[in-house]
């Protein structure tokens, strides 16, 4: 098993990482620093890290991280996973990630999640967050190459063209689930994150469903809000499932967006026609 490390820092005003230089570059595969062990991965032993001083490395070289097309296979998961830790998901600290990532609006009052594999991205999704009131939504990909049997040229790449998608929105996007090769139910990690309110943005199909996901209790007793676009449920539906969530979380706001013209779109049936 090789080893990955993702090495951040500031250069010239920039978020860099060290790379091996290429015509596709790679994460470095020894360094003696100071690291933090990633996720565990099928091939790749990945460690991330972050300094306030960059050392040249003989063999390496700092590069900006938006002038980055793609890693070689492999390291591109592991780069948006390096490039979470650095997202204040979790802490208050000061972010160092450019705006294409976080936005100005970001802030730790209160955040709504929206989270989903996006494959691909289609008209609904957009819908979805123009119909969202909420002021600071964070987009939360979540792709599993085991779980969706995702061939990927490159993890990284396939984000970042996501990314450029709300380059110039109010909307961030988080990359650090993005290639992980575990489960990643969301009780596992909105519990943790560091805002005063958290909520989440739904289809209907989610919402109605919403019951069956792993302890929905703890999980509702997290949130103070879900917002939910109509999408193939009746309205009779959509209330049943509110009245049961409800019972659940008494004090949990719900809002229902609407029906909209994009209600028949879907990920999986555009990836069958393609």
């Amino acid at each position: 098993m090789r080893k990955a490390f993702s090495h951040f820092s500031i250069v010239d005003g920039n978020l860099s990482i060290l790379i091996v230089p290429g015509e596709v570059p790679s994460l470095p595969s020894e360094l003696d620093i100071e690291c933090v062990e990633l996720s565990k991965r099928k091939d790749i032993q990945a460690f991330f890290s972050v300094t306030s001083t960059p050392t040249l490395f003989k063999g390496y070289e700092w590069r900006d991280i938006l002038s980055i097309d793609k890693f070689l296979k492999g390291d591109g998961a592991v780069v948006c996973e390096a490039l979470g830790r650095l997202f204040p998901l979790y802490n208050k600290e000061l972010s160092i990630l450019p705006n294409i990532f976080i936005k100005k609006n970001f802030n730790h009052q209160q955040a709504t999640f929206f989270g989903g594999s996006f494959n691909p991205w289609h008209d609904g999704h957009t819908e979805c967050l123009k119909r969202c009131p909420s002021e600071n939504i964070i987009i939360v990909p979540d792709r599993n190459p085991w779980k969706e049997k995702i061939e990927l040229e490159c993890f990284f790449k396939s984000f970042m063209e996501l990314a450029r998608k709300f380059e110039s929105t109010s909307h961030s996007i988080f990359p650090g689930f993005y290639g992980l090769e575990s489960v990643n139910p969301t009780i596992d990690w909105l519990p943790n994150t560091y805002f005063t309110e958290k909520s989440l943005l739904v289809g209907d199909d989610n919402f109605c469903s919403l019951l069956k996901w792993k302890d929905v209790e703890a999980l509702l007793s997290h949130l103070t809000s879900i917002y939910v676009l109509n999408r193939n449920h009746t309205l009779q539906e959509i209330e049943s499932a509110r009245e049961s969530i409800l019972n659940v979380n008494q004090a949990l706001k719900i809002t229902i967006l609407g029906e909209h013209e994009f209600m028949s779109l879907s990920s999986t049936d555009l990836r069958a026609k393609n």
